[in-house]
């Protein structure tokens, strides 16, 4: 299951994803998860708990992004990643968010 909203009997909602990618424990445990289903091939929108860090044009995109914005290089938290629908396109691609 990836992508799934669950609303519990006391009204408590619980969104489930995948894991894409984890840093070591070590250096932060900094997680990159995705909430959107696996077919899913539009734009995604990339989220740590207070900031878009980028809205890319397609999936591939978005995961470059969310693997490397948990590294120490990256600078992020852990993120999210989402299918955007509605928010503009911010980067093109991943080397484009990568010189911004």
């Amino acid at each position: 299951m990836s992508g799934v909203a669950v609303m519990s009997e006391d009204g408590l909602i619980t969104v489930t994803g995948r894991v894409i990618s984890q840093i070591p424990m070590e250096i932060g445990g900094e997680i990159c998860t995705a909430f959107f289903d696996e077919d899913y091939e539009g734009k995604t929108c990339v989220l740590t708990h207070d900031e878009i860090v980028a809205v890319l044009p397609n999936v591939q995109e978005g995961l470059s992004v969310g693997r490397y914005a948990i590294t120490p290089d990256g600078g992020y938290s852990s993120v999210g990643i989402f299918a955007a629908t509605e928010e503009p396109i911010t980067h093109e691609s991943f080397e484009e968010w990568l010189q911004s």
